[in-house]
């Protein structure tokens, strides 16, 4: 049996989640808020279901310019 196909495809949103449940012991809750909020609100309508491993540098960056020119909303 191939061992590429025992691996669980990891999700962006499932990363996201268990790096936000590490973060929130580190910071003030106020931040622990303002990521959470900004992770549900901008960045999880655009990748959560993208696999980890598929996500490139410049879909990234793509993505940045996105967020900081107010168009996110639209990339949905």
């Amino acid at each position: 049996m191939n061992k590429m196909s025992n691996l669980k495809i990891v999700t962006f949103e499932e990363i996201s989640r268990e790096w936000l449940s590490l973060v929130r012991m580190q910071v003030k809750e106020s931040s622990y808020n303002r990521y959470r909020n900004q992770l549900q609100k901008n960045i999880l309508p655009v990748l959560r279901s993208c696999p980890c491993c598929e996500i490139t540098t410049r879909q990234l960056q793509a993505f940045l310019c996105l967020l900081l020119s107010g168009s996110a909303s639209s990339a949905r």
